[in-house]
Order: structure tokens, then sequence, then C-alpha cells
């Protein structure tokens, strides 16, 4: 059962809200407790990848879905030719048909987005990125398909 806010056609379910209030949790505590960063960041973008993914209609499709997506972006990261962050968000967000998401997706995948891209920054800047820092984009990657993978 989801609680629905808004009037008609406008509602947000409580979802995306719990969504944001976790990965905030998660990454406070980090800051207060002995949670290595990665692992906090881990269990953050894990955890929203699945809250999206229960969330939809049809968590198998849409799990499958973000998998595309995310796989997409993986390999333009591979690809070996110059890559900056916005070229990697840009390329994901291409490739989400945002018409036919509900209210409570979009602002998930909305937040999903952008919880990575603040991740990927805060570990490697916004630039061009070298070789070496390709490694922490492809793992960041890695945990959403992981987590998508479970369905």
């Amino acid at each position: 059962m989801r609680l629905m806010i808004g009037g008609q056609g406008m509602g947000y379910s409580i979802g995306a809200a719990a969504v944001m209030m976790v990965v905030a949790v998660v990454l406070m505590l980090q800051a207060c407790i002995s949670i290595p960063r990665d692992t906090a960041a881990r269990i953050a973008v894990q955890y929203a990848t699945m809250k999206v993914v229960q969330q939809a209609r049809e968590p198998a499709r849409k799990a499958q879905r973000i998998r595309a997506i995310v796989s997409g972006a993986l390999a333009l990261v591979d690809g070996g030719d110059s890559v900056t962050l916005p070229f990697v968000e840009e390329a994901v967000r291409s490739r989400i048909d945002w018409d036919s998401l509900t209210a409570a997706d979009y602002l998930a995948a909305t937040a999903l987005i952008e919880m990575l891209r603040t991740e990927l920054e805060a570990r490697i800047g916004a630039g061009e990125l070298d070789p070496d820092a390709l490694l922490p984009v492809q793992t960041v990657l890695g945990w959403v398909i992981e987590a998508a993978g479970a369905y």
C-alpha cells in the first residue's frame, strides 16, 4: 500500500522520500561511526537502486531496464574515449523515457542519478577522467548493476 501526497496526477509516493532519507542517514552515520566510506557509499547506492526497482509496477522489467542503461554508460566509460562525469550522466539520462515515468519514479530516478554524480564527484572530481579515475566510476556503476541484478 502506498500513501500518496498531492492532487490527482500529482501524487508522490512516500517511497521516494524514504529512499532519500535512508541515503541521508547512511551518509550521516558514516560520518559519525567507523563505517568505511566505500561501504557506506555502496549501501546508499544499492539501497536507492533497489528502492527504485521495488517501487515499479513491474520490478523485474525495471531492474532489466536499469541494468541496460547503466551497462550502456559503463560501455562508454570502458570505451577509452575522452570521458567526463557530465558525459556519463547525460548518457544515462538520455536512455531514460522520462515521459513514461510516474511522479514517484521520476523523483527516485532523479535522486539516484544525483546521488551517483555526487558520489563520483567526491571521489574523482568533475573534469575529464584520466585512466586511473575510471576505476571508481566503473565500481559505482557496477554497484547499481549488482543491485538491479537481484531481481
